[in-house]
Formats: C-alpha cells, sequence, structure tokens
C-alpha cells in the first residue's frame, strides 16, 4: 500500500504484482498478450498553447489526463474474478423493509459471481457474527450463502467497528487472494459501540491495509479492546508475530473468549466457546476463502501477509437520513478505490451495490501512480510547481509531485490540473515545462507498466498575445472550482451559516450557467450545474443540516466517479459496465 509516510519512489511497488499461484484468479484472460494495447492512455495538455513573453501573465494552469480503455471483447463482461466481504448492519433500526431489501440486494449480488471469485458476510448489531466466511462461489457455497442470507435477522445497536474489523480478517484469511478485493459496509445509523470515533476509525481502516505486520496486528487488536469480551464473534486477538511475517492467535485457542458463527449446512450454534463450531465427528477442517462451506471452518494458524494480496477497497453505503455521512466518507477515502453512496430510499440499495458491483468486475488498472515533474532545463529558466490539485498529492520535495491515483475501471477518465509559473524565455517555438508520467499494474496482463513521457510545452513568442483557452482544461477547472466551493459550503452550513453556504453555491451555479459551453448545451457543463442543483437540496430540505446528498456529489466529482444509488445521477460518469450491473440488480 502506497502512503504519504511511506512512499519513497514513485513507481508502483513490486508486492502488487501477482506470482504465478495466483495467475489462475483471473477470468478468461490469457496467461500473456505478446501485443497488448496498454489500458490507460496518458496525456497532457496546457490550458494556452501560447503565453507572449510581455504577456502580464506569469503563471498558468494544465491538464493531465488518464483514460482508461474499454472492456477486452474476450473479457465476457468482466477482467478479473474478485473477493467480496458484506459487513452488514443488522441493528434494530434495520428491520422491516430495510433487511428485507437488503436481503434481495445481496442475493442479486450473488447472481454474477463465478466460481473463481469469493464471497463472505459479516453481521453486526450489538454482537458480530462471521454468517457466511469467504469461500469461493461453487454452486453449493452460492445456495448455502443464499440459506444464510434469507435467515437474517436484526438485533441490539450498532458495533460498526467490530464488524467492519471482522470482515477485514475473514479477507486477510484468504489464501491465494484475488487481484480485486472489496468491502462492502452497509449501516443506516451512528457507530454507537466500540469504537466510534472517526479518526480512529480511520487509523484503524488505513492499518489493516498496511504492508506492516505490526501495524494490521495492532489494528485487529484495537477494534477488540473497544469491545467487551462477548460483543464480536469471531474475532480472535492476535497480537503475536512470527519470523515469516505472520500474525499467530493465542497458543490455545479453546480458551478464546469469542465464537464463531456457524457456516452454512453446520449444526445450529450451541454456547458460546470457540471449539463448540467443530464437529466431534469430523476430522476435516477447512482453509477460509478455498473450500467448501459444508466442513466448519479452521481455525487459522496464522495470517499470511506475504501473499494478503492487492489492498482492499472499502464502499460505504450510508442508508436513509440518520447515518454519519463524514465518517462513512472519511473511512472509505481511506483506502483505494473506496467510496461512499448515500442510499436515500429503501430500495435504492439495488442501484448502489449494482453500481459498485459494476466498477469492481470491471478494474481495468491498479496502483497508478502520477508523477509531475520540472525538468533541469525548465527549472532553470523559472518554471515551478505551485500546486497539484488532487487530495492524494505528494511533494517530493525536489519540484516534482506524485498523484496516487488508485485503480480505474474500464472507460474511467481522470483529469488532474497542475497550476505552474512560466518559463521566463522568449521563443516562437514550443518551450518544455513539465512532463507526466504513470506508473500501474495492468491487470490484463498482470504486469507492471508504464505509460508516458508526456511532454507540456507552451511557445513564449515576444509579444503580449495569448492564445485560446483550451475548453477541455478550462472544463476541468471549473469541476475543481466546484468541488472546492461544495467542500466550503458544507463547512459553513455544518457550521450553522447555511445562508452563506446557499449562496455560495448560487454563485457557482451562475458562474456555470454563464459560461458559453453550458449555453452552447455542453453535456459535461451541463452535468455539472445539475449536480450543484442536486447539492443545493441538502441546505434547503431538513431543518437541521446533514449533508448525505452533498458528500455523495462532491465525492463523485472529486474522484470522476459514479457513486451514486440513484439509476439517473451521476449519469455523465457512469460507465457501461456499472449501468449493466445497476440495472441487473433491480431485476427479480
Amino acid at each position: 500500500m502506497r502512503t504519504q509516510e511511506n512512499t519513497d519512489d514513485w513507481t508502483v511497488p513490486s508486492t502488487v504484482e501477482p506470482s504465478i499461484a495466483d495467475t489462475t484468479s483471473f477470468v478468461n484472460v490469457p496467461p500473456a498478450r505478446s501485443n497488448s494495447v496498454d489500458v490507460l492512455k496518458l496525456s497532457f495538455a496546457p490550458k494556452h498553447e501560447s503565453i507572449g513573453a510581455k504577456s502580464s501573465t506569469t503563471f498558468t494552469s494544465a491538464c493531465v489526463s488518464i483514460e482508461a480503455s474499454d472492456m477486452p471483447e474476450d473479457s465476457e463482461e468482466r477482467t478479473s474474478s474478485v473477493d467480496i466481504c458484506v459487513a452488514l448492519d443488522v441493528s434494530g433500526s434495520m428491520s422491516g423493509s430495510k433487511l428485507k431489501d437488503c436481503k434481495s440486494t445481496l442475493e442479486a449480488m450473488l447472481r454474477p459471481l463465478g466460481t473463481k471469485d469469493r464471497f463472505g458476510l459479516i453481521t453486526f448489531g450489538s454482537r458480530c457474527d462471521v454468517v457466511f466466511p469467504a469461500l469461493l462461489m461453487t454452486k453449493e457455497n452460492k445456495e448455502a450463502a443464499l440459506k444464510k442470507i434469507k435467515a437474517l435477522r436484526t438485533n441490539g445497536c450498532t458495533n460498526l467497528s467490530g464488524g467492519l474489523s471482522l470482515a477485514w480478517q475473514e479477507l486477510l484469511l484468504i489464501d491465494n487472494p484475488n487481484a480485486v478485493r472489496s468491502l462492502f459496509l452497509l449501516t443506516d445509523g451512528q457507530a454507537n459501540e466500540g469504537i466510534t470515533f472517526t479518526p480512529e476509525l480511520v487509523h484503524m481502516v488505513k492499518s489493516f491495509n498496511a504492508d506492516s505486520a505490526s501495524d494490521i496486528s495492532a489494528a485487529l487488536n484495537q477494534s477488540q479492546t473497544a469491545e467487551s469480551s462477548d460483543v464480536v464473534a469471531g474475532l480472535m486477538p492476535m497480537p503475536q508475530m512470527n519470523n515469516n511475517m505472520n500474525i499467530a492467535p493465542p497458543m490455545n485457542i479453546a480458551q478464546a473468549p469469542m465464537n464463531i458463527t456457524q457456516t452454512a449446512n453446520s449444526s445450529p450454534p450451541q454456547k458460546k466457546g470457540i471449539m463448540n463450531m467443530f464437529s466431534k465427528k469430523s476430522s476435516k477442517r477447512m482453509k477460509r476463502g478455498s473450500g467448501s462451506s459444508n466442513s466448519p471452518p479452521a481455525v487459522p494458524i496464522t495470517i499470511n501477509l506475504t501473499s494478503k494480496g492487492a489492498p482492499v477497497s472499502l464502499f460505504c453505503f450510508g442508508y436513509g437520513s440518520d447515518h454519519n455521512s463524514e465518517m462513512l466518507e472519511a473511512i472509505s477515502e481511506s483506502t483505494p478505490g473506496g467510496g461512499y453512496y448515500f442510499v436515500e430510499n429503501d430500495s435504492d440499495v439495488f442501484t448502489a451495490f449494482g453500481d459498485a458491483m459494476g466498477g469492481i468486475m470491471s478494474v481495468m488498472a491498479q496502483s497508478a501512480v502520477l508523477k509531475i515533474s520540472v525538468p533541469p532545463a525548465a527549472a532553470e529558466c523559472g518554471v515551478k510547481i505551485r500546486e497539484v490539485h488532487h487530495d492524494k498529492k505528494v511533494d517530493r520535495g525536489d519540484g516534482s509531485f506524485t498523484v496516487n491515483m488508485g485503480d480505474f475501471y474500464a472507460e474511467e477518465r481522470r483529469d488532474v490540473i497542475v497550476d505552474f509559473d512560466l518559463a521566463n524565455v522568449t521563443s516562437n517555438e514550443p518551450v518544455l515545462h513539465l512532463v507526466a508520467n504513470l506508473s500501474y499494474m495492468n491487470v490484463l496482463t498482470k504486469k507492471n507498466t508504464q505509460a508516458g513521457p508526456r511532454d507540456c510545452s507552451i511557445s513564449r513568442p515576444d509579444s503580449a498575445d495569448t492564445s485560446a483557452v483550451n475548453q477541455a482544461v478550462e472544463a476541468q477547472w471549473l469541476r475543481v472550482r466546484v468541488v472546492q466551493e461544495m467542500e466550503e459550503a458544507d463547512k459553513e452550513a455544518r457550521n450553522n451559516n447555511r445562508v452563506q453556504a446557499q449562496a455560495r453555491l448560487r454563485t457557482m451555479a451562475a458562474t456555470i450557467q454563464a459560461s458559453s459551453a453550458y449555453n452552447d448545451g455542453d453535456a459535461f457543463y451541463s452535468s455539472l450545474q445539475q449536480n450543484v442543483d442536486e447539492a443545493m437540496v441538502d441546505y434547503e430540505e431538513a431543518a437541521v443540516y446533514k449533508g448525505h446528498r452533498s458528500k455523495n456529489i462532491t465525492q463523485t466529482l472529486k474522484k470522476q466517479r459514479a457513486c451514486s444509488s440513484k439509476s439517473n445521477n451521476n449519469a455523465y460518469y457512469q460507465t457501461k459496465s456499472k449501468k449493466k450491473m445497476s440495472k441487473a440488480f433491480q431485476m427479480p
């Protein structure tokens, strides 16, 4: 995992390169493609191609664009097998139609999963249970999972941290994990048991994706210290590490204070105590994530961090109006490729889950890292990067920046706006100012791949003239401004200054409407205007500002990725895979 703290160079770490043993986890992809097309296309364009040396303008902007290719024809609508674990809130407030719709959604989630995909289910209320361990979706396991889903019931309060950590442990226990790994967390309320403070939850989630055994061990234990011993079922203390970077459980597992809910087709749980889950008549033990659900899961000897796989993406679904959108957005954003969905109405959960599934089943690239640098000759002429408008930027300290772009779904595009000082030279020919390079993991070829370099050059004639604005760059700069204004408006509303927040958004809407592109019917500008109008509803509707809708829209614009529970929302960023899966989830 790459973070601002542990990133020492800009290339993709070798740990994301799958081993030979991992290649069987990819679906319908040949072992090698000698003439395969790069899945990400990199380009770099200045706002103005020419700015006169006598102009009063001393700095300008440019846009780095990264565009993912469409799904390959032989992919059968997917690029890789997936490991998915769902942590479902089953507290008392989820009873009735909410739980009924969630059951139907989970059933729909199983439909597209094949025999090389894994699915696991954790529930959390006042207690947390492994309802179904992360197993390959064979016909038998899929039928067993359906039975468990149909039997779900509500109970108690909302121990979100316990459910989250237990679900993450399920993913950590998988041997030879798939290349794409995701955790879906759905809740309708506030975390009121276990770890409840957002900064602590964010730290815990980041630690789960860390490369360090001690960090993961500490996170697992942190989640337990906040619980009483009879709250979390299945999450065993794992404080020790061995020399092979494994986390070891207690020596005497029979004395572990927690029990695991039995897996499908096993007899009902009896009294508490982890040994109750084993059948005395059976000597077979199953490795989680690799075998049949007809046998009870064996307590793992270790969690092997050397094969823990790619980082897990966390998708959080906030159900109704009472959830903590700030917390859900924060913990999802702390994972690569994660996202927050606002599920406004009960039936919207179908579209939300379908949208997320359509994305993770069409991942084309992972661990993408962009580097923007100033060539030495340009630096000598006064070129300097002023700002990189991206929340994942890292200042390298040598005049260059890296940006952790995460993963890319098929057809997705990301744009990074850069502000920089102009070269203090005179030239009718294009003058090199910046260079962009990209490194990423190609999911189709299972190889680390490079794109670039791409140059950003601007001519500096002996005049005060400036060439026409590049409309594509201007559009992305406007998107960045909209995001900035939405974030400021959210802060103002949370500080009880809703009038000022509304005025800010109205001003932004007027700016969009005044543009010639909007008046010409440009689809992108029209989409921006629609986003601002939808966000305004949050500031006008409720007596108390909660900002769920605004958070969701801001995240969509910032990440240029659809994260909507409405089939018609964020349509500009919806890929074909997302649209198709969202529609499929609503089918009976």
